[in-house]
């Protein structure tokens, strides 16, 4: 298993689609088949944002990488009670 920095946007999209169409993935998520233009636009300007994990050559996974903090998960996302003491002791 590999973590990859960047990758061809049309690769993950199909990836993206395949896991659209796992039902588990659906629901849980709301994954639809489409990526969406601000999500491709995001990936085609900062490519370095989408990390893929790879195995075989496929991708098995994916992360986003945002700015983030201990208050919030994202700008006015707050992070619950739990979530801030336990990146609390982890960070110090």
């Amino acid at each position: 298993m590999r973590i990859v920095v960047g990758c061809d946007l049309e690769e993950f999209k199909r990836y993206y689609k395949r896991l659209a169409q796992n039902k588990e993935w659906q629901g849980t998520f709301g994954f639809t088949e489409e990526l969406g233009t601000s999500w491709e636009r995001v990936f085609a300007e900062n490519p370095s944002q989408l990390i893929v994990v790879r195995e075989d050559g496929e991708i098995i996974g994916h992360l986003v990488w945002h700015e983030s903090n201990t208050e919030e998960h994202r700008k006015g996302d707050p992070r619950g009670e739990e979530d801030k003491r336990v990146l609390g002791e982890l960070l110090d």
